[in-house]
């Protein structure tokens, strides 16, 4: 019993194992998948009760997203979030009325954080709704059960990690995924997050130069420069060390090279790195992140827009809006900023037509 709100009598050592205990082992992660480079898109941990009880697969039926907000909240208890399952977590403030035991949950129930599960797959009567505790976006079986059981304390025994012996499918992902005994892609892994850090600050460079009215800056061309020429290192790394090209860190190279390509101007290179992007997930698509593959729809429409295939471009974001949709909710922010392209290059093509016509 807490007799207030400042009380932190309770807070002893035990007490904060027990809860760091739960956290670790029941929190879900909060990932950014649309800007970080693939391997390091955790940001946080979030604990729910009630999405606490879902069990972990390396091949997911069931997506989780959390949120911070209170926009979809209200859309969901609207009975707008389609085939979800969501959980929030209450403010709680201690500046208006309180209840017992000094707290209370505020008038308007503001969501501080929330989050929803949406099954992305057809799951049949009594089999269970099993989510991907860390992002598997292309690793091998020995790296997703040593990353599980150093943070959740298990050996995962899902379809994809038990069935290797028996199940073709599982055998066909390990073979497909393997890293060569012995080796370690730590170094070209923490080589692609510099990369991918990099692209992100010349991105906000193109920012302040476009609102300065500066488009030459030398500084930017030798960074984009640069990035290229390690990107391009690591590739060939990747290749002498006998690398998957479906492993992680071989489909993350196409997807920087991409980026960085695109940044520098050279879009007919860009493109082509995008479609080796798709083409090396093929293989494992069941194995990587879906929301990934949909921000990389979104890069591959952008670039095929600046190369003028505006018909090739509404169908790279119509796949990305329908496979989005399906893990995240048609409300969700990044979902309807694929719905607003979509309409404005719409709006675009018409505008187009209709001065072709008048000519």
């Amino acid at each position: 019993q807490i007799s207030s709100f400042s009380d932190s009598s309770w807070i002893t050592k035990d007490a904060y194992d027990d809860v760091l205990g739960k956290v670790m082992g029941c929190g879900h992660a909060i990932t950014d998948v649309t800007t970080l480079a693939l391997g390091d898109q955790c940001v946080g941990r979030a604990l729910f009760l009630e999405h606490s009880f879902y069990n972990h697969s390396c091949a997911p039926n069931a997506f989780i997203s959390c949120h911070i907000g209170d926009e979809r909240q209200e859309q969901y208890e609207n009975g707008n979030g389609g085939d979800t399952l969501m959980q929030k977590s209450t403010i709680i403030t201690k500046d208006d009325s309180e209840n017992e035991g000094g707290m209370h949950r505020d008038e308007q129930n503001k969501c501080a954080l929330f989050a929803c599960v949406q099954c992305i797959d057809t799951i049949e009567k009594d089999k269970p709704v099993v989510l991907s505790y860390i992002p598997t976006s292309g690793i091998d079986r020995k790296e997703r059960q040593d990353t599980l059981l150093n943070g959740y304390h298990f050996t995962c025994q899902c379809v994809a990690c038990s069935g290797v012996e028996t199940n073709p499918l599982a055998t066909k992902w390990e073979k497909t995924l393997k890293l060569p005994e012995g080796n370690n892609v730590n170094i070209t892994r923490q080589m692609q997050y510099s990369c991918n850090e990099s692209l992100i600050n010349i991105q906000q460079l193109d920012e302040k130069l476009s609102s300065d009215g500066d488009e030459n800056n030398n500084e930017r061309d030798e960074l984009i420069a640069g990035c290229i020429m390690m990107i391009r290192m690591s590739m060939n790394g990747i290749k002498n060390q006998d690398i998957s090209p479906h492993h992680e860190v071989s489909i993350e190279a196409h997807r920087l090279l991409a980026a960085a390509l695109s940044l520098s101007g050279n879009t007919a290179e860009a493109l082509r790195e995008h479609q080796h992007f798709f083409d090396a997930i093929a293989p494992v698509s069941p194995l990587i992140d879906p929301v990934v593959i949909a921000a990389q729809r979104v890069e591959f429409a952008r670039d095929l827009g600046r190369n003028g295939d505006t018909k090739e471009q509404k169908q790279q974001l119509e796949k990305a809006k329908e496979l989005s949709e399906i893990c995240l909710g048609s409300s969700h922010s990044f979902v309807r900023q694929i719905k607003e392209r979509i309409t404005d290059l719409e709006v675009e093509c018409k505008a187009k037509k209709r001065r072709l016509n008048n000519k």
